[in-house]
């Protein structure tokens, strides 16, 4: 860029030295871009952030510039995409940026709107601990802008007090979320999901567990920074401390988090909402930053959280069991990747949406759930598998949120999947009911005359002229007498009459 003849002009008009205008740190009146340092903001680990302002328009920017010993490797793609993850969201909760750029050693830059005030961990300083009130009035501003950040496919990963910023405004403040340095872009991963070997980037005492581990991330890693968050702006510490990273790390992991309420005079209801956030499992916390918000104003305001419109849904978890942990090696890992990657394409083949994957199991659902799905399910529990992996399927029937594949009882899969591996489908007892009774209905609907039946169309008694799913059942001849094969049809004209023969359609 013309920075360098700009640099060198400067220079001389100033009779300085150009090396104590742009060294390692940048001095007061060095020129980058259009931009004009005026004083040093902050210094981390990772980048170095100045005051500066544009030359002509006089407008305050922030200038952040990367140290020159990261500019090589993954700290140069993870600075440059804060830039692309910022600009996907653009939410008035978070920080904008306005312009990158590289400087003529190398440094990449970007150039932020300036934020007068303090970081979060600051302003918690001066006033002390924050009541229930105060915390709301805090997550009114923060979890809006991480549920939007959310919906643009970026996962924040760094929640920490002094990665928001207080913005004065009046006796109180306004919330700007800020540093998406180590964010991760997962809107094109068809699960949600990051895998990416750099995941375990992030602030030990605010990292979740499968971000300790290494593990696939999504939103509801970020939903357990909020909870530490939570706990800080309440108590005024962290809810773990340790001497090292590393007995940190051990106590995220494995130690039950203590309550808000041990600490600081907290409400009950609060208190629970904050433990849920901590829950070391991602599916046992609240599915997003959205639910998260309506539990804090039920439990602050006392107002009963909004009601959810419920759909029954069908659940099949899968889990890989090491038959002898003691001599387990690669290839048994390898093992494990392989039939958890052939056992989610046959249940996106058959329909399910994968909601939750973990290392050694993974959960798929479908709504609205339907008799032929348990013979995919089925089909899972006889496939191919190592000597020294074992694998439990376990189908269940229970309530989603209507348009929701992340909140929901069926969601809580630890509290309803088999314990032990076998090599046949494991029906809860709500998946035994769901399937006794459709069998019912089936043999009621074959009972419709002494005409041949070619095929029976089974229509679920809540369905409209526009049903989302159907179950065909076709019967047959053998010489043991009739049996069924069964079906499943998705969508409102799928079903081809002239196919199929006579069609009695019966709405049970």
């Amino acid at each position: 860029m013309a920075e360098a003849d700009t640099a060198a002009t400067t220079s001389v008009r100033a009779s300085r030295p150009v090396r104590r205008l742009y060294g390692d740190g940048l001095a007061p009146g060095a020129i980058v871009g259009s931009y004009r340092v005026e004083a040093l903001a902050a210094r981390g680990g990772f980048a170095t952030v100045y005051r500066a302002r544009h030359v002509r328009l006089r407008r305050a920017v922030a200038l952040k510039v990367l140290h020159a010993d990261l500019v090589a490797g993954g700290a140069l793609r993870r600075f440059i995409g804060e830039a692309d993850a910022v600009n996907r969201i653009a939410h008035p909760g978070i920080v904008d940026i306005h312009d990158v750029g590289t400087l003529r050693d190398g440094r990449p830059f970007l150039v932020m709107e300036w934020l007068d005030g303090r970081s979060l961990d600051a302003e918690l300083a001066a006033r002390g601990p924050l009541n229930a009130l105060e915390v709301l009035a805090v997550m009114e501003d923060l979890l809006p802008a991480l549920a939007a950040a959310h919906d643009a496919g970026v996962i924040h990963r760094d929640l920490t007090l002094r990665n928001v910023m207080a913005v004065p405004r009046g006796p109180w403040f306004a919330i700007k979320l800020v540093d998406f340095g180590i964010a991760k872009l997962i809107a094109g991963d068809r699960r949600g999901t990051s895998t990416s070997s750099d995941v375990r980037l992030g602030t030990p005492g605010h990292m979740a567990p499968e971000q300790i581990r290494g593990e696939a991330i999504d939103a509801r890693t970020d939903i357990y920074g909020a909870g530490v968050l939570l706990f800080e702006l309440l108590t005024g510490r962290p809810p773990f401390v340790a001497d090292s990273a590393l007995d940190l790390a051990d106590l995220h992991l494995a130690a039950t988090a203590p309550r808000a309420s041990s600490c600081a005079a907290v409400p009950a209801a609060l208190d629970d909402v904050i433990a849920r956030c901590l829950a070391k499992q991602p599916v046992e916390r609240w599915p997003s930053a959205h639910a998260l918000l309506c539990a804090l104003r039920a439990a602050v305001l006392d107002e009963p959280p909004p009601a959810r419109d419920l759909v029954e849904a069908l659940g099949v978890h899968v889990e890989a069991h090491v038959g002898d942990p003691d001599r387990a090696d690669a290839a048994v890992f390898d093992a494990i990747d392989e039939l958890l990657a052939l056992s989610a394409a046959e249940l996106e083949a058959a329909g399910l949406a994968i909601a939750d994957r973990g290392p050694t199991d993974l959960l798929a659902i479908a709504v609205p759930p339907s008799r032929a799905l348990l013979a995919v399910a089925a089909r899972l529990a006889r496939l191919p598998r190592h000597a020294g992996v074992d694998v439990a399927v376990t189908v269940h029937v229970a309530p989603v949120v209507r348009g929701s594949q992340r909140d929901g009882p069926l969601l809580a899969a630890g509290t309803w999947k088999a314990g032990a591996p076998s090599h046949d489908v494991q029906l809860t007892p709500a998946a035994q009911r769901f399937a006794d009774a459709r069998d019912h209905r089936l043999r009621a609907a074959r009972s419709v005359g002494d005409r041949d039946v070619h095929a029976v169309v089974v229509v679920p008694a809540d369905a409209t002229a526009a049903a989302d799913h159907l179950e065909v059942a076709r019967p047959h001849r053998s010489e043991d007498g009739a049996t069924d094969e069964i079906g499943g049809v998705g969508g409102r004209g799928e079903v081809d009459v002239a196919a199929v023969g006579e069609v009695h359609a019966v709405v049970l």
